[in-house]
């Protein structure tokens, strides 16, 4: 597919903070209840249970930490492939050469353009 692709660089970025906000809330749940495990676990699951509280809890923090970080690579990626390759400025010259193009008078396009691949 080689369809155009208006670039928006800042729609990336908010998707990327969202993704990072949710990563982090996952892991304050998972601190949260590590937390509440070491203090509380052994009365509250008892001697039977105790044993296989915590590793639980480690392995959901470490899933945590695995989302995050895949979050952050899946959004690097959609950015580089959106905002670094194949993208290129074209200015349109409407004055024929005269050296008066602004965009503010309405005489020149500018627009930035990319390829996907």
């Amino acid at each position: 597919m080689n369809e155009p692709l208006n670039v928006v660089p800042s729609k990336m970025v908010a998707h990327g903070d969202n993704i990072a906000a949710i990563g982090g809330q996952m892991g304050t749940v998972a601190d949260t209840a590590n937390t509440v495990s070491a203090a509380d676990g052994a009365d509250a699951f008892g001697p039977l249970f105790a044993p296989f509280v915590v590793p639980l809890l480690s392995m959901a923090e470490e899933a945590a930490k695995g989302f995050i970080n895949a979050a952050k690579e899946t959004v690097g990626i959609q950015s580089q492939a959106v905002c670094g390759l194949a993208v290129t400025y074209t200015n349109t010259d409407q004055d024929g050469g005269q050296g008066i193009d602004q965009t503010s008078q309405g005489l020149s396009t500018n627009e930035i353009t990319g390829a996907q691949s």
